[in-house]
């Protein structure tokens, strides 16, 4: 159940925080200068939160049981956020 629990936790995390980077890269990148300070900040805060969510996860014992669950939570994440930016 706890492993559950950090999955779903864990695809939640991931689905908001790449819809919400995405869409600050797409509003910086709509600006008259394209390579902007929004736009190098925004990225490099993605490295940043990515890098350690990465990290820790992998420090983690609950992740050490379950590579592939989270591997395939990765996917399905990723592909729900691309699906929400198709509609629009």
């Amino acid at each position: 159940m706890k492993k559950l629990m950090m999955v779903i936790g864990y695809n939640l995390f991931l689905i908001m925080f790449l819809y919400l980077s995405l869409k600050a890269l797409i509003f910086s990148a709509m600006s008259d200068s394209f390579i902007n300070a929004q736009f190098i900040i925004t990225i490099i805060l993605i490295i940043i939160v990515l890098w350690t969510l990465g990290l820790l996860l992998r420090k983690s014992s609950i992740v050490k049981d379950s590579k592939v669950l989270f591997t395939g939570s990765s996917a399905v994440s990723f592909l729900i956020v691309l699906a929400i930016f198709w509609n629009f």
